[in-house]
This record gives C-alpha cells, structure tokens and sequence, in this order.
C-alpha cells in the first residue's frame, strides 16, 4: 500500500514541477529564436581584461579583441594579450576599431589616435605618423574601399587614406554632418551616417549627397542586410528604417566576421541583432524582409542581469561559422545555434516512448504524465492531442499505431481502433497497470506492466514471458527478425530468444541497458561500454575517450548507414566508413562526433526505464529521450562535417623562456628538454577539436594529444628539428599539418663533432701509445728469455762436451782397439767397424748440437730432414723419402727448427720402424698466416686402439710430439687409416718466424 502511494506522490510532484518549468521558460520566451542557441559566457576570471569596445575575426580564425586595456586575440579557449615583434609597439593600449581583411592583415584604430596595420606575417606598420595623429582621435569605424583606400569615421571628423595621405572630408565635400558616426561600403556606393542624417559619395564628383533624415533623437547608425538592402537605426534601435531602393548587391558572405557592429547586425540568415547600454541583446527573426522595424518588435531578449556579464552590450560580430559574439562592460558572450532542438510542449521528464503511425504522425507518451503529445514536423511545439493516461507507444510491424493505456492496448490502423483488455487483478477485477514498453516482435506483441512484469498477447490472453522460459528482470528489451527478441541483463549477458529456443552471450559491459538487432547486427550497450556481436561473441568497442561509449541505452541506423547513441556524454555519431573501420579492427579507437551540452544536449540519457532512448521523429528527424525530456535532431543535422580548422604554433618555451617561430630559430646549447605550445581556431566547439603532432626524428609517426595543447620532449639530442601539428574537430577531416616549426638544438662542446672526433682521435693514440709500451715490455721479457735460454744452452753444451762426448769418444778409442785385434774378415770385425762409423757419426752431431746450442744457427731443414730419412733407412727399412718446400724460406724463431726436426725424426723413424712404409714425404710450407710440416708415410697405419689412446702404453714418441708442438704454440694432429698415416703440425706466423725488432722500439 504504502509503495503505490508513493508512486502517486512522486508522480504529482513530477506534474507540479514540470508546470512550475513550463512558467519559467515562458519567461525566457522559449518559442524564440534565443532559447535554441548554446551560450556561452566569459568574464575577468577567464582572462577577459577589461571592456571589449571592438572585434574583428581575421581569416585564420583568431578573434581579435580591442579593450582599453590593450589589444586581445582569443582562439575558443584562452585569451592572449598581443605582443608585438621585437624592435616594434602599438601606438597604445586604448583599442577602439578593428577591421579584419581577407589577405590577412588587421587594422588597428585607437582610441587617442594613429593607425596600424598588422601585416598577416605578424610585422607591424603604422599608416599615419605622429602629425597626423592628433586628427585621427576615436576611430569609430575603419572602412575598406574597393580602390583601396580607407575610410575612417572619428569622433569629430570623417577621414579618407589614400596613397599615404590622409584626406579630410566635410562641408566642403558635402559632408555636413556633426560627426562621422558609421560607413557602409557598398560596392562602389560609400554610405556614411552621423546622429541624424545619411550622406552618399558620388564616385564622379568625389561629394556626398544627403540622403534624408532619419530622425530627431540621434544616436544612428547605418547596417546592411544579406540581401544588399540599406538600413538607418536610430537611437540605439529605437526604430529601423529601409532605405528605398538602395540593394546594390548581395552583402558579401563574410563581411559580418570582419568588424564588430556597436548597434545592431544582421545575421547570414536576415535576423537583426540589437545590442546597447544597459539594452542588453535582443533577436528579431527575418527582419530583412519587413519594411521597418520598431523597438516593439522585438520580443525575444537577454534583458535580465543573470543572462549576460553585464546588460550594456558594447558589440555584435558574426564570425565566419555563424556564430555571435556579444561583447560587454564585463565581458564576452558567444551564441552558438544548437544542433539539438528540446521538443516545447511535453513535460521534461523521463521516460518516454515514441511512434510514428500510417500516417506520417509521430507520437509521444510517458507513463508518469498524463496524455498523448503528437509532434509536428515543422519543429514546432507538441500538440496535447488527448488527456487520457497514456503509458507507452510503438509503432507495429506493419505500421499500425500501439497504445497503451492503464486497462488496455489499443491499435490504430487507418482509422480503425481495436482495443484489447490487460489482465484482471488478483481478485478477478480489471485494474489499473502502469505500461511502459510495448514490443511488436511479428509473433506476438509484448507488453511490460508494472508488478507482473512482460506479458505476451498469444490467442488472445496474455501469459507471462517466464511461461516460454525468459527469465525475469531483464534490464533491455528489443525486436530482431520475426518471433524473436534480445534480451540484455544486470550481470552482463544477452539472451537471444528466437521463437522458443533461447542463447546466451557473456559480455563484459556491466549491465546492458541498451541493445539493437537487425538481420545485420546486433549491439550492446551498458555500464562499460558498446559491444557488437562477431563470431559468436561480443566484441568491445574502444575509443579514445572510453566514457563517451558508456551507458548506450538507445541505438539507431539512419538511411546513409550512419550509427547514433545516447550515451552518458550525449549523442555520439559514428560515421558508416569509421563504424566499418571498427568492425574490422576492434583495436584501433572508434572514430566519432560527440553533441554534447554545448550543442544543445540537456540532461542525461534516460536510464530510468527499458525502454530505447531514440526514436524516429517527424521529417526523418531523431528523438533522443533524455532526463529532462525529449530533443530533437532535424535531418539537414546528420551529415554536418565540421571543416577542418586552421592550427597555429604558438611558441616553443625552454628554461623559462618563450621562442616563436621565425627562420634560423636555434636553441642555446644544453637545451635537451622543451615544450611547444599549439592551438586550433575553432571558437564554436574548442573542446572538440583534437590535435596530432610529430617531432621529425624523434617520432616516427604522429603522436595523439586528444584535446591537449602542448607538446613535452625531453633528453632531446643536438640536431635539427622540424615539428608538425594537425587538428581536427570530431571525426571530421584533418588540416592539411603545414603547422611547421623548424629548429636547431646546438650542441656544447662536449656534444660538437669536432670534440668527439679529438676525443676519438685521443682514445686511438693512447691505445697506440699503450700498445708500444706492451710491446716493450714483451720484447723485453722476451729478451730476458733468450738470454736464460742462451745460458742454459751454454752450460747444457758444456755438460755435453765435459761428459757425454768425452765418455763417447772414449767408448769408441776403446771399440777401435778391440777391432784391431780382430781378424779383418771376420763377422765381428765388420760389425764393430759399422758401430765406430756410427758412433763417430753419432759423436759428430752431438758435436754440431752443441755448437748449435752455443751460437743458435739456424738450420737447413731440407738437408736435415734427408740425412733423417737416409739415417732411418739404413737402421730400419729401405723406405724413400721425399722432402717438399713450399713458399719462400723465413728465419724461423730460435730453438722451433729443433723441435721441428725432433718431431720429423720421430714420424719418419715410426714409418721406417713400424709402419713398414715404402715411402715417406716430408713436406714443409713457409705460407703467411702459419708454418706447417707434414710427415705422411704408405705403411699399415696405428692401430686405431692406440690412435685413440695417443700411444702405446710405455712408449712415449706420439705423447712427446705433442708436447713438443705444445711448447711452440702450435698444434699437432695426427690422422691414421689403413694404408696411409699424416703427421701434422701448425705453428702460428707469430710463433714461428722471427720479426724485425725495430718496430716495436718505436
């Protein structure tokens, strides 16, 4: 009980409130041509500096602001104090005129006279010397003539500069006016006002023909309309009065961005802006086409000290994307038309349903207002075509109109009306439902009522949907093909139920609160994001901003193939090119266009109910459900591409200090760390604009900076720069990124090429030096060596001659004796007759040894390797050696020609004594990089056993050989097969000939 009465409760209060609105907004004339624009507000606290007399928008996009306080540019987002280049100033701070022309340059009239032209280049140039100053105090307005030449209106005089002379006109021309107040160029006409009367130049007599007056309080003011008619306000739009026949031509389209009108504008559309002390705005629609125009027609008005920074408005502009610029005492106002129009006439509250029936109407109805509003196609305000409780509405399958009311569902079908009765209560009775969704699946129509949840229409009675096994308390609700539905939930699955058979789909979306199905695709929206169907699975979307894809609770396709959302950052609009882009690379960010509040989004998507938040509208429009109400985006909105906006580099700031780009820039030595700052001329939608940049040689690719405006680098090596910056407003098309700085970071000195290559240069010459000295030192440790070694040699020779040889010499005195006393037939005589001829033999080489070990000459290797052969020959076999010498003979290192001859002898004694060869090559190659003897023999070869274990068990030959070429620091290897056997050693150039020693003594 207590729950029913406090739906009642909330309900009347959601009337009582939406009355109370509906009374306010009647104060604010919701039915005018104001209450459908975006404003906006800036004052002292965003950087405004004072009183904004004048405004002028140049071609780049920059808002020029002239105060009293010094002259003002203004990009959307910030407002900078002009500065100018160094070696140049203003005349003063006391801006009072600007005029913007199309090469770019900014003319500057002040308030104490002189006036300056700021040359598109950002070079300065003042147009009247300080002698003629003194005449041209308080330029009102500053006027381009076709010729070339400039008008100027001041507070006492009118003023025309020509070829660099200052020409004054007055009586004398025909001017009789008190003062110059405005001009008009027109074509080749030149209109000029002062308080009371209009003069005309006449071109052939260079005079000014009075036109009439245009009344009696002054304060006048001539103004153009689009269409090239003249018009003369008086007394601050006290009245406005058509000049006859005075439309030369069409105004030029963009002539309104060019200055700022102190009185009153008409807009590119033929709608009067009036402004002026303590006046505040006032908007009168298609003025152009009335004949006059009084202060009484005016009802649609800012003229309430909360509207505005202050009520006395000081100007208007029109700048070059339409929108208005209101300046003030206090401040700055811009007045954007919003691309969401509210629907007037409904309450704005939540939720709501829409239809649209047979006949091309469309209809609106919400369970927590009484009524049903049809809206009309012309944008116009609802009309409450009946009273009765209507909760919900839907279009059917075949086009027929679907209501709901507390005890019934009506249809509507050319005329015809069929009602159905909704189930009794619980005690037989019909009663009261609250509906507020109705779904038309081409099976059976679905009905959610509250308290018992969604119903289906089948034969006529309704049955629950847990009955066809649908699980109660989904949190979405939509139609795909014939007989089926999806169905989304709190924890984040999406139930397909397709003519009784049901499949489930995990998401990680949170609760999905929005969904939509067509034979094409299926999309889910809910807490965390939007996901499609793909391959079985949902597949979540990116984008850079992650927000603006969550809470999707309504979804729709338009003809083009366009995607739209009402999501919780507004209406997110994905073009069909992006929204294929994204199918194929889930990846990469969705590409979108955002309408938020600053284009007319009021609210917040309606997440209250189940039901979809958009809808068809009339003339093709959409209806986005929101929890203030309904808003409406007409057609001719869809395909609105912002152009790309012009984008500016600002300066570069390092160490505290600000560069702007010029030619030849040069950062000081040790700058490595900086940052640019950059803007885009977008004053309609700033924080929509989104910036790119790219650093050459530092970036490979351009970088995103979303909505950020400066770019960092830091540890930034010596070297030339250029940097890059792009913008673009939405998922609308790139500037063309000729925002270019060029730069050059220097180095210091330790970072100058010079340095390194003295630096790499020292580094060589001390490794040199460190080189030598190794060198030395080695050749003196060597040195050393061979001296022990000569030594050694020297007392191990006299050993040899002291005892060896001595004691040998006396075996063979001792051997010859015996033979002498033998018969010299005999068989033992001849034995010890060839033992003396081998121990003299023997003793002469001990002998040579031991000359060898004293003066280490060096040896024939040839001639000592045959005696070798011939010796082992005679002793073992009868086997024939052949010595081979390849290359060119070198002076090898001492003592390697012993060790040498010792390792031959042993191979060749082994093929003589084991192998049983019948022939042995010695082979020696003297070749650059290695010495090399090779003893190969045709005996039966090792024994694979002993080749493997290095020798034979108690014999030391192969184990020696080894060693010795250990000791040489070369390398033996010996290779056995049947047949054949090699014996080879390799000793290194560098340890085994000798070197000149000169060079390493430097």
């Amino acid at each position: 009980m207590v729950v029913p009465l406090l739906n009642r409760l909330l309900k009347r209060l959601a009337i009582l409130g939406w009355c109370l609105a509906a009374k306010s907004a009647l104060a604010l004339n919701p039915d005018g041509q104001l209450a459908s624009y975006h404003h906006a507000t800036w004052t002292a606290r965003d950087g405004i500096p004072g009183s904004i007399w004048t405004m002028a928008q140049t071609p780049d996009g920059w808002l020029w602001l002239g105060t009293n306080f010094g002259l003002y540019r203004f990009d959307g987002t910030s407002f900078e104090r002009y500065t100018a280049p160094a070696g140049a100033r203003l005349l003063g701070d006391n801006i009072r005129s600007l005029l913007a022309l199309e090469n770019g340059d900014l003319l500057i009239g002040y308030e104490y006279g002189g006036l300056t032209v700021r040359h598109r280049d950002g070079t300065l140039a003042h147009l009247t010397g300080d002698k003629l100053r003194s005449d041209l105090r308080g330029i009102n307005q500053i006027a381009r003539d076709p010729d070339g030449s400039l008008w100027l209106a001041t507070a006492s005089k009118l003023h025309r500069y020509a070829n660099g002379k200052l020409l004054r006109y007055g009586p004398e021309q025909g001017f009789t006016g008190l003062r110059a107040g405005s001009i008009v160029v027109d074509g080749t006409q030149v209109w000029v006002s002062d308080l009371y009367d209009v003069f005309l130049l006449d071109r052939a007599s260079n005079r000014f023909q009075k036109i009439g007056k245009a009344g009696l309080r002054g304060r006048g003011g001539i103004l153009m309309s689009p269409n090239g008619q003249i018009w003369f306000e008086t007394y601050y739009g006290e009245s406005l009065v058509r000049l006859s026949d005075t439309a030369n031509k069409p105004r030029p389209p963009l002539s309104t961005a060019h200055e700022s009108h102190g009185a009153a504008m008409f807009d590119r559309h033929g709608s009067l802006w009036q402004v002026g002390p303590l006046q505040g705005v006032s908007l009168l629609a298609g003025a152009q086409s009335l004949a006059g125009i009084s202060e009484r027609d005016f009802s649609d008005k800012f003229d309430q000290p909360w509207q505005l920074s202050s009520l006395s408005t000081t100007g208007l502009l029109e700048d070059r994307l339409g929108n208005i610029w209101i300046s003030t005492m206090a401040g700055l106002e811009r007045l954007r038309h919003s691309r969401l129009q509210a629907v007037r006439g409904i309450p704005g509250i939540e939720p709501y349903s829409v239809a649209n029936d047979v006949d091309g109407n469309t209809w609106a109805a919400t369970p927590n207002a009484p009524g049903l509003w049809r809206l009309p196609g012309d944008g116009g305000p609802a009309v409450h075509e009946s009273e009765e409780p209507y909760g919900a509405v839907a279009t059917a399958r075949d086009g027929a109109l679907l209501l709901a009311t507390k005890r019934f569902l009506e249809r509507r079908d050319h005329g015809k009306t069929t009602l159905v009765a909704f189930p009794e209560g619980p005690d037989g009775q019909p009663r009261d439902w609250i509906a507020t969704r109705i779904i038309d699946d081409g099976e059976r129509i679905w009905v959610y009522l509250n308290t018992l949840g969604l119903l289906a229409l089948t034969d006529g009675r309704w049955v629950p949907a847990t009955q066809f096994g649908i699980e109660a308390g989904p949190t979405a609700i939509v139609p795909g093909r014939k007989g089926q539905l999806w169905l989304g939930y709190g924890d984040g699955r999406v139930v397909s139920f397709d003519n009784g058979r049901q499949q489930t789909y995990a998401t990680e979306l949170g609760a999905v609160i929005g969904l939509r199905a067509d034979a094409q695709e299926v999309i889910a929206g809910g807490e965390r994001g939007l996901a499609v169907l793909q391959s079985g699975r949902f597949q979540q979307l990116t984008a850079s901003n992650p927000d603006v894809l969550r809470f999707a609770t309504g979804m729709a396709v338009t003809v083009d193939g366009d995607r739209w959302f009402n999501a919780g950052k507004g209406v997110v609009h994905v073009r069909l090119a992006d929204w294929r882009y994204a199918l194929a690379s889930p990846a990469a960010p969705l590409r979108y266009e955002l309408i938020d509040s600053s284009d007319g989004y009021v609210g917040q998507t309606a997440t209250m109910s189940r039901l979809p938040s958009i809808g068809q509208g009339p003339q093709g429009s959409l209806l986005f459900m929101t929890s203030v109400g309904l808003l409406r985006l007409p057609s001719n909105e869809f395909q609105k591409v912002h152009p790309a906006p012009f984008v500016e580099i600002l300066r570069l700031r390092h160490h505290g200090q600000d560069e702007q780009s010029r030619p030849g820039l040069k950062l000081p030595p040790g700058t490595d760390n900086f940052s640019i700052a950059y803007t885009a001329l977008e004053l309609g939608r700033p924080q929509h604009v989104r910036f790119q940049y790219q650093l050459d040689g530092i970036d490979s690719d351009w970088q995103d900076a979303a909505e950020r405006r400066v770019a960092y680098y830091t540890n930034i090596a010596p070297g030339n720069y250029l940097f890059r910056v792009r913008a673009a407003v939405d998922n609308g098309p790139w500037s063309d990124g000729k925002a270019e700085m060029a730069f050059t970071v220097l180095p210091t000195l330790t970072q100058t090429l010079w340095f390194r290559a003295a630096c790499v240069l020292t580094l060589l010459i001390l490794l040199w030096r460190l080189y030598i000295y190794r060198m030395r030192v080695v050749t003196r440790r060597l040195e050393e060596r061979f001296v022990v070694r000569t030594k050694e040699r020297e007392r191990i020779a006299r050993t040899l001659h002291d005892t060896i040889i001595q004691s040998m010499q006396a075996v063979i005195l001792r051997l010859h004796v015996i033979g002498l006393n033998l018969p010299v037939e005999s068989k033992a005589r001849h034995d010890i007759d060839h033992t003396l001829e081998q121990a003299e033999k023997a003793l002469v080489e001990g002998r040579d040894e031991v000359q060898g070990l004293r003066d280490g000459k060096q040896v024939d290797l040839g001639s000592a390797l045959e005696e070798i052969g011939r010796s082992a020959g005679r002793t073992y076999c009868q086997a024939q050696l052949r010595v081979d010498i390849e290359g060119e003979p070198r002076s090898l290192t001492d003592g390697l020609a012993h060790e040498i001859l010792a390792i031959a002898s042993e191979a060749i004694t082994n093929a003589c004594r084991h192998a049983a060869a019948d022939g042995v090559t010695a082979q020696v190659i003297y070749a650059k990089h290695c010495f090399t003897l090779a003893v190969r023999d045709d005996g039966r070869g090792i024994p694979p056993m002993i080749l493997h274990a290095g020798g034979k068990e108690g014999h030391w030959g192969m184990a020696g050989m080894r060693e010795r070429a250990q000791r040489v620091g070369g390398t033996l290897r010996i290779e056995s097969g049947a047949g054949s056997t090699a014996v080879t050693l390799q000793v290194p150039a560098r340890a085994a000939y000798k070197r000149n020693r000169r060079l390493w003594r430097g």
